[in-house]
Formats: C-alpha cells, structure tokens, sequence
C-alpha cells in the first residue's frame, strides 16, 4: 500500500513553528525533527528555558551527554533539510512491508475471515501490529498497540496526523477492518458515530459542533441532549457584592436575618415559606420516584417550596401538600380537579428555559406503565406536551382560566411559569391577568430532554430578564403584590442571593437539588441509563440511590444555602433577604452593568 513519506522542513519553515509565547515548538538533532509542543526540557539536571531559540536548544543538547536520550521522549514529526539541499525525488514511499512471523503466518493462513469485525487483544495479533512503525504513531504514549481493538481503541495521546500505514497491516486485511486512524477515534453520541477523537487543546466548543453535525448528519433527527447548556453569555460571577464597613456597617453573625418569603401576599391563601430557595418542577417521570420521595420528605421539614412538574401528582408527593406547587402545564397530564386542589399554589406552565416556545418531551423508553398509568398514556408511549395551551392565546382567555383556578381552589396563589423572551411584554399581561406570582425560568436552564439546537440557541439569561420584570412591575404599582422567582441554571447560595438584589424574592432551583441528592452530572437523563439513580427507573439502578440519605444531603444542601444568604445580608447591612437590591452589587463588567442596572466598578459613581 502507498502511504505519504516522511515531512522534510527547511530552516525557514522550523523558524514559522512557534508557540504563542514565540517559543520554539520543533527542534533538530542528528537530522531528525522533534516536536517538543508546549515542553519543558531538562538537559543533565539543568532546566532549558523554553524561552530559549531553537539553535540554543539544538546546541545544549548536542553538547549534552544525555541529550540525546531526553529527546527519545518526544515525537519525531519528520526530517531536517539543509538550504540548497533538495528533497529525494524517490515519489512517495512505501509503506513498510509486514514482518514475517508465526503471528503473521496464522492470521495470513487461518485468520479471520474477512469482515469479521475487531481483532482481540491478543498476543498473536499484538506481535503482527505495526502501529509503532506508522509515522503518526505516538511515541509518548510508547508501548501502546493493536489500536483497531476494541478492548484497547483510542490512544491516551493526541495524534498528529502524518500518514497512516493501517491498510499495509495484516490485522486489518485478515479482519475486513476499514477506515484508518483507529489510534485517534471514538464513539460519539447514542448514534454510535466515531469520529476523530477530541484533542487535550482543543476548545470544546468547537468539537462539539463538529460531533453535532456530524450525528445529525448519521442519523436524520435532532440530536436530544440532557440538562441545561454549559454556555454562559451572561455570568452572575461578574457581580460583586458590597460589603458593609463604615458608611453601613455589617450585621453580626449573632443577629437574626430574616429569611421567610411569601408568594401571593395578595391572594386569599398567601403560601409561607423558611427560604426563598424553591425546588423547581421535575416530574415522575423526568426522574426517579427515589427523588420524589426525597424531596417530599424534606419540604415539609424545612418549611420549603417544591414544584410537582409537568407528570401530574403522584401519592408520595403528597407527602408534602402543606408545600406543593402543581404545575399546570400544556400537556395537562394527570390534572384533576382534586389534584389541583391538593397544592398549596398551582403554577400555569407557559415554557420553561431548556426549551421556550417549544413542547416538552419524554423519550418513550422512560415511560414505564405506571408513569404510562399516571400521565394517561400507553406503555411505551412517548409523552409530548404542546407548544401551548390551547384554551389560553390571548389575555381575556388567560385571565379567564387564572379566575377559574382561584376559584376551584380556594385562593391560593396561582402563579405563571415563562422562558424568558419578550419580558416586558409577557410580564406586563400577566400582571393584568391577576396571576399571584411569576417564574423566569432563563438560558442556561435544565430539563430532562430537549433538543440541542433549541437549548443552545433561545431565550435569553435570568439575570437580564429579572430588571426587566421588575422594571414593569413597578411601572403598574405590582411590586410588592406579584412575587418574582427567578430560574435557570442557578446553583449555589451567591447566585440565589444575586438574583435576590436583582429583583426576585425567590430562587428556583432543580439541577443543584439534584446534584445534593446524588446527581453526578452525566448528563444522559434522557437514556433513563443515569447511573446514580436519579432519572432512571430500572430497579437496577434506583436502588442505588438511598431514600434516607437523599433527604439528608438535600436538607443539608438548603440548610447551608439558606444560611449563606442570610450571612451575605448581613455583609452587606441588611437584616432581611427581601431588602437586598441593586445598590448591594457592583459589576466587573461594563455592558453587564448596562444590562442589569447595577453600578460598574469602574465608573465614577459605580
């Protein structure tokens, strides 16, 4: 087989090979050029900087009498050429030929046939690879071999692409392999695409687009991703609280902060609560009936809200009634009259971050017949939810169902839940639609399936809505009638308070409780394959998420929570996390100051 030769470099293209330091990245000795990307040499116990020219490298090394072998530990990418000198006019070398060997002999005469599939790692088939002799072979990584395995497969090295000499290999003629590269692939996504592997430098971002196309291009469907997004356009890290010192002086760790919040403050039944920290909607369904339980056994001790989702209301979550929210949302599933009666606030579920102005959507392999039995479905059936309610387009239709909730319940608080789009507008009509409260659920929020071309590309962050919001309600005098509760990816105490000064009087929160439980962030919720149990639903892997320690780290996790806001409270002066505002924070960022309303650090004022 033809394989492409070895690189020649002159002098002058070496002198382009720099890093962005303007360090050298290739170096020559005895003809040979070595990439030393990124190194740091030791030459006989003295440290080279890599600072340093090429030709001072090159030189202590030759006069080095262990140069020679710290340099075996690098990669050769090719061969030194002098100026004048040409290049051999041979045409493209061969790959080298096979060894002959008992190995090679067994595989020649009885291998496997062809197409076979992967070879095992075997001893015969490792004495008849010739991966080490491949000019893009990984000398770093030494010693690996029979890549085309799939009990070894990718290298643990980046792969520099120089040629490939797979196909002169008799362990990929004797087992119908195909393709080159195995040293620098992987498997990529649900769809079982391998692609190259990604590079230890490489910037996420972009190999990811790389892998999206490419199994939206294998398959012919959206890709279904898990969790919210990991982008950050807008970051709460560039606020800063300001500390009380003289002009205000900070509050004692001995003295109280008020912490209670009521949602509806204005509804017949206003809802109490401990913390301003709330456990966002996940249905049954979306996880565990083990994460239910937990967070229904806490609530009631921590005097803490949680929502029930979109799956409708199973019996364990009545547990904790006294502090339920149902969620009305588009799919209506499991909604009742007495259902709705059970919660001590009903939330109308217009969109959510993950996906707003989009349908909701449980992968059929995550529906058992019990979640079938509870959402109305058949066993297997996938569940999907309406972009939007189809008894509420406009605002009389909106004000209709929000009095017909009232009522049917008795008062409670019925709130609205929205992605965060056209805030101003949004809010401004569902104020005049006599809603109790209303969650802005940002970017950046988590969900148990959505699609990655929605989830990565609507909505805009919580922290820009929230001035917006509240910016409305104070034109229509609602401040302090209509409760604001800010979502979408917010995870520890600092955010939760930050979204408090930002004009929200709570937070809510999902993926953090989650991760409190037992969540490690595998991020394949949708597979119902999640290891820690909690969004599976195979017995299997449920049992692995003890119910009694669940509640004991969640209560621990909003315990601590709750305490560090308070404390930021007090650092700032305050006795009451509802008088935090605006004036407590100041931005690193100049346009995030624009956005939010918040003082810039760098302004004469700020």
């Amino acid at each position: 087989m033809v394989s492409t030769g070895p690189r020649y470099f002159s002098a002058d293209e070496l002198e382009k090979f720099k890093g962005e330091d303007g360090s050298p990245t290739y170096i020559v000795f005895k003809g040979k050029v070595y990439d030393i990307t990124g190194s740091q040499l030791w030459v006989d116990g003295m440290h080279m900087n890599i600072h340093h020219s090429r030709e001072k490298l090159e030189e202590t090394i030759k006069g080095a009498p262990h140069g020679e072998e710290v340099l075996s530990r690098f990669p050769v990418v090719g061969e030194y050429k002098d100026e004048g000198e040409e290049e051999p006019s041979t045409g493209p070398t061969r790959a080298p030929e096979p060894v002959s060997t008992p190995a090679v002999q067994a595989i020649q005469e009885t291998g496997a046939p062809k197409g076979s599939g992967q070879p095992t790692n075997t001893h015969n088939n490792r004495d008849a690879c010739i991966c080490s002799k491949c000019p893009s072979y990984p000398l770093l990584c030494g010693g690996e071999l029979l890549y085309c395995s799939s009990e070894v497969g990718k290298s643990r090295c980046d792969i520099k692409a120089m040629g490939c000499i797979c196909t002169a290999c008799p362990i990929y003629s004797g087992f119908g392999l195909s393709g080159l590269y195995f040293c620098d692939k992987d498997v990529v996504g649900r769809e079982g695409v391998v692609m190259r592997k990604e590079g230890s430098r490489e910037e996420d971002w972009f190999y990811q687009d790389v892998a999206e196309i490419k199994r939206v291009a294998y398959s012919g469907r959206s890709t279904v991703v898990s969790m919210g997004t990991k982008r950050r356009p807008l970051n709460l890290e560039d606020l800063h609280f300001m500390p009380a010192q003289v002009h205000r002086i900070p509050r004692l760790l001995e003295e109280p902060v008020k912490t209670e919040i009521v949602i509806g403050p204005k509804s017949r039944k206003p809802f109490r609560v401990s913390t301003p920290v709330l456990i966002s909607g996940m249905s049954y369904g979306a996880v565990s009936k083990e994460v239910i339980r937990v967070i229904s056994c806490a609530a009631p001790e921590l005097k803490m809200a949680f929502n029930s989702g979109e799956g409708g209301v199973i019996p364990e979550q009545l547990d904790g009634r006294g502090y339920l929210i149902v969620q009305f949302s588009t799919g209506r599933f499991g909604i009742t009259d007495e259902i709705l009666k059970s919660g001590a606030a009903v939330e109308i579920r217009f969109g959510q971050g993950a996906y707003p102005g989009k349908g909701s959507y449980l992968p059929a392999e995550k529906i058992t017949p019990e979640i079938a039995k509870i959402r109305g479905l058949k066993p297997g059936e996938a569940a999907y939810s309406p972009a939007h309610h189809m008894d509420m387009k406009t605002p009389r239709e909106i004000k209709r169902k929000v009095e017909w909730l009232k009522n049917l319940t008795g008062g409670v608080p019925i709130g609205a839940k929205i992605g965060c789009g056209n805030v101003e507008e949004d809010v401004r009509i569902l104020v005049e639609c006599g809603v109790d409260y209303i969650a802005l659920d940002g970017f950046g929020g988590a969900t148990g399936a959505t699609n990655t071309y929605v989830r990565e590309n609507v909505g805009i962050p919580v922290i820009a809505a929230l001035p917006k919001a509240r910016r409305v309600l104070e034109e229509l005098s609602a401040r302090k009638e209509v409760t604001i509760i800010a979502g979408g990816g917010l995870r520890t105490s600092a955010d939760f308070a930050k979204c408090l000064a930002l004009g929200a009087d709570a937070v809510y929160t999902a993926t953090a409780a989650l991760i409190a439980i037992n969540c490690e962030q595998y991020r394949i919720c949708h597979t119902g394959l999640c290891p820690t149990g909690v969004t599976a639903h195979d017995p299997s892997l449920t049992q692995l998420l003890d119910v009694a320690e669940g509640v004991r780290r969640l209560k621990n996790f909003i315990r601590v929570t709750t305490f560090e806001i308070a404390n930021l409270t007090r650092i700032v002066g305050k006795n009451d996390v509802r008088d935090l505002d605006a004036g407590d924070l100041t931005s690193m960022s100049r346009d995030l100051s624009e956005i939010t309303g918040v003082g810039w650090l760098g302004s004469r004022t700020g």
